[in-house]
């Protein structure tokens, strides 16, 4: 790993008991650097990025090598893991209406002040009055746009 790389993944495998999923994904992202994975649905995208976050489901099993600044992720417990989501490695979902929650306005689902909100949405190309609406009053791109926003929020590392 370079002194520049904030996120390291060697071999990384992913499978049920029996099934590989994910096999042999080595990448590098460097301070500041951006990383596109692109592949057709079912290639293995979502299950990289929830390896990174730790959010796979229990039933999959991992080996290879996920560090971030050097600390190895994988392996970490739930606990040690929640300590660096959001503040330190932040994921955008695919599918905003099931990260959203559907009785909250917008405003309140961006962990920020008031002026950062409004920032954050000017950021990601919304008006400062999409913070007033609810969930199911935005199309799927303003609410992923609202996710880039949340996720942005934190400034997080990675």
């Amino acid at each position: 790993m370079t002194d520049t790389s904030i996120l390291q993944i060697t071999d990384l495998q992913v499978s049920t008991n029996s099934t590989p999923l994910l096999e042999g994904i080595s990448l590098e992202i460097p301070r500041g650097g951006r990383v596109g994975l692109i592949g057709e649905s079912g290639s293995g995208k979502s299950l990289t990025a929830l390896s990174i976050i730790g959010l796979l489901p229990q039933a999959l099993r991992t080996s290879g090598s996920i560090t971030f600044h050097g600390r190895e992720l994988l392996g970490l417990s739930d606990r040690e893991m929640s300590k660096l989501r959001g503040n330190k490695i932040a994921m955008i979902f695919q599918e905003p209406m099931s990260a959203l929650d559907p009785l909250m306005k917008v405003s309140k689902q961006i962990p920020a002040s008031t002026a950062a909100t409004t920032r954050l949405l000017q950021e990601v190309g919304l008006d400062a009055s999409f913070g007033s609406r609810y969930p199911h009053q935005l199309s799927g791109g303003q609410r992923q746009r609202v996710m880039i926003a949340m996720a942005l929020a934190q400034d997080p590392e990675l």
